[in-house]
């Protein structure tokens, strides 16, 4: 097997009897693939099963609601109701015939969910949002169905601009930590790693652009790279309009894939 050309980035970690086969992992980051009403669908099994093909050693699959009234779209992943959990078998098995494992980011939306009334910790307004304050009991409901979720998804079973914070993080804490942040080049990824600010790379538009991106990172190839464009904001605005989002680098073959498979 060739030596891949960035030591650091392809080193093993064992974390807590699992055992990750390299530094690279996927951030979660929301695209509108879910159902509507927040099941699995074909388009979100695709997409991830392409995400865990990189060769990633970790998929962290996008905000899962813990309530309907703490959902961020009508698209946006369920784990509220133990109806959700064969999807999310489904889709964790999708991630782990790869080799990668899989992870679940749970979410409530707060000011910005998808509801008549949203709610946030207090009535400061924020991005056009004037949420109510959640009283005391509220925020004992909302603990209890994170926990909740937590504990329904385990049934389950199968289931750069951040790095000076998570550099910060890694000198108070004795737990393994995740810097993401359009880290966009093998070569900054690296260098992370080396001077020890993270011990795991968070890659989330940036293997959404190029799935190839570890493979490429391996053999050396970075000026193959599809790189996101901090000036494009195609994605986003697809997203906030209710629509799948595709990126305007990728191939006419892969767009029509993705919007092929849109529910």
């Amino acid at each position: 097997m060739q030596k891949p050309v960035y030591q650091n980035l392809f080193k093993p970690l064992n974390l807590n009897g699992l055992r990750l086969k390299n530094r690279i992992t996927m951030a979660p980051l929301y695209l509108g693939y879910a159902a509507e009403g927040g099941r699995i669908s074909r388009l979100l099994l695709h997409h991830y099963n392409e995400m865990a093909k990189s060769g990633a050693a970790m998929i962290m699959v996008e905000n899962a609601s813990i309530t309907a009234r703490g959902s961020g779209s009508i698209r946006t992943i369920r784990c509220d109701h133990n109806r959700y959990l064969k999807g999310l078998e489904t889709l964790a098995d999708t991630i782990h015939k790869e080799k990668s494992l899989a992870g679940l980011q749970i979410n409530h939306a707060g000011r910005f969910a998808h509801v008549s009334e949203s709610v946030a910790p207090s009535v400061v307004p924020a991005f056009g949002k004037n949420p109510r304050a959640l009283t005391k009991r509220e925020i004992t409901t909302i603990q209890k169905q994170f926990a909740k979720a937590a504990l329904r998804v385990k049934k389950a079973k199968r289931v750069g601009y951040m790095v000076s914070l998570a550099a910060a993080v890694k000198k108070n804490v004795g737990i393994p930590v995740i810097a993401a942040g359009r880290i966009s080049t093998p070569m900054k990824a690296e260098s992370i790693l080396r001077e020890k600010k993270a011990d795991l790379i968070g890659l989330a538009r940036m293997l959404w652009v190029d799935p190839e991106w570890p493979k490429k990172a391996r053999k050396g190839e970075d000026r193959s790279i599809r790189k996101c464009s901090p000036k494009c904001d195609a994605c986003f605005q697809l997203v906030s309009r209710g629509k799948p989002a595709y990126c305007p680098r990728w191939s006419k073959a892969r767009r029509a894939i993705y919007q092929g498979l849109f529910q």
